[in-house]
């Protein structure tokens, strides 16, 4: 797989890839540097892969900032 882009914010970042045997593009999330399986969002389509990375990762990040606020 080649690395295309990546959105990133402190250790919360979203990775596209283009997997070049299956001809699709891969986005990979990681929250807090671990790896999120289970979010893989897999696509033909390298603009929706992009916009995908960028609004999912900005919902994460806000996610997490919400969280932090409210922590004690």
């Amino acid at each position: 797989m080649y690395l295309i882009s990546i959105e990133r914010n402190g250790k919360s970042e979203a990775k596209v890839f283009r997997d070049p045997i299956y001809q699709e593009f891969v986005v990979k999330f990681y929250s807090l540097g671990e790896y999120q399986k289970e979010a893989d969002y897999f696509t033909h389509d390298r603009d929706d892969a992009l916009a995908t990375a960028h609004t999912i990762w900005g919902h994460h990040v806000a996610r997490v900032a919400r969280r932090a606020r409210r922590a004690p």
